[in-house]
């Protein structure tokens, strides 16, 4: 299992440094670059040596997926062009998590709703996989967004997407702990699972020892139990960067290890 974490370019080095194997930057911020500051970035990244394996934050707020004021061709012209400076970076997965963006408008039917997000995550699935990437839907809390909750939910836009190559899932324990979901949906996914989130639970701040131990080992348990061995990336609130990541990393291969990952 690789430990990777969710940050800005400007954390690159210390978490390099906390014991961290990839970084996970935002899509959204690295579409919107100067290309000047785009080179500089990949300049960064070349002197640092931690891998940009993961990329977040796929769209910006302002767009919208779902509703009679949706805008998809915006969407995946926006990708378009985030996917190619992904594949320049290295990335392998991208998280379409994007609540703000797929939220659905009151009075919406949630059966169209979802037929939209169906249609753009195909499309804009083509274009990942066109650039190596795959893209992986994210559950969101209730509080987040009103569509989209588990992981067998992700799973179930999948198929209503027609499966298509480059289009997956991503379980988040944060997200499952507030939504109350079973882990056997982690199950369910098996090798459509292709990333993970992780944090405290309730607080969502970086994974220390003594808080949560039981929720960590049954996260871990579930995804040994479905064959995953890919990457978990720390996404959470921290006032001590580089004290938290060194502390986090350490215990979480700690516990990954006694549930064999």
């Amino acid at each position: 299992m690789k430990l990777g974490v969710c940050i800005g370019p400007e954390h690159l080095t210390q978490a390099k440094q906390g014991g961290c194997d990839y970084a996970e930057l935002s899509f959204s911020a690295v579409t919107q670059m100067r290309e000047e500051d785009f080179s500089s970035l990949c300049r960064q990244v070349q002197q640092t040596g931690l891998a940009i394996e993961v990329m977040n934050l796929f769209l910006p707020g302002g767009m919208r997926l779902t509703g009679p004021d949706a805008r998809p061709g915006e969407a995946l012209d926006f990708a378009r062009r985030g996917f190619a400076r992904a594949q320049r970076l290295g990335v392998q997965v991208v998280v379409f998590g994007s609540g703000a963006a797929r939220q659905v408008p009151d009075g919406f039917a949630q059966e169209a709703a979802l037929d939209q997000l169906a249609d753009f995550a195909r499309q804009a699935a083509g274009l990942a996989a066109r650039h190596g990437i795959v893209l992986a839907v994210e559950p969101l809390s209730h509080s987040e967004c009103n569509v989209i909750h588990t992981v067998s939910q992700a799973l179930s836009l999948c198929r209503r997407a027609g499966d298509p190559q480059g289009l997956a899932v991503l379980a988040d324990l944060y997200h499952v702990h507030n939504n109350a979901e079973p882990l056997s949906g982690i199950l369910e996914a098996g090798d459509r699972l292709v990333h993970c989130h992780i944090a405290e639970p309730v607080s969502r701040a970086y994974c220390r020892p003594g808080e949560a131990q039981q929720e960590y080992r049954a996260f871990f348990a579930a995804l040994k139990a479905a064959g995953y061995a890919g990457r978990v990336s720390i996404e959470g609130a921290t006032q001590d960067f580089a004290r938290d990541i060194a502390r986090a990393t350490a215990h979480l291969r700690v516990l990954a290890a006694q549930e064999g990952l």
